[in-house]
């Protein structure tokens, strides 16, 4: 997961730490295997990420609303390339089409 997200283990286990003290994650024991921790969204969880949503979707809405239709396109197309093709660098190589399609799928 941390590979996913581009964070190293060390900063994505204190995320998580931070969000189960919130209440937003639940950690518990893989059912095979009890060293192996799933996570699972809270309903409190679940409604502080159908606020944040809304808020995160209107930013990059106004922050990419000076930009052309087509403008918009390329510029998240060289992002994407810029992600893809610094894969290879540390600390953590992360696909752009991985983070999107997981992202999609987790909708």
């Amino acid at each position: 997961m941390s590979a996913l997200i581009a964070f190293d283990r060390s900063t994505l286990g204190n995320v998580i730490e931070r969000l189960e003290s919130k209440g937003f994650l639940e950690r518990k024991p893989g059912p095979g295997d009890k060293r192996v921790k799933l996570l699972y969204l809270t309903k409190s969880g679940a409604g502080e990420l159908r606020n944040v949503e809304p808020l995160v979707t209107d930013a990059q809405i106004q922050m990419l609303q000076p930009l052309t239709a087509a403008d918009r396109k390329t510029l998240l197309r060289l992002m994407t390339q810029l992600v893809n093709q610094n894969n290879e660098m540390p600390p953590v190589p992360i696909r752009a089409e991985d983070a999107i399609l997981h992202l999609n799928n987790s909708a």
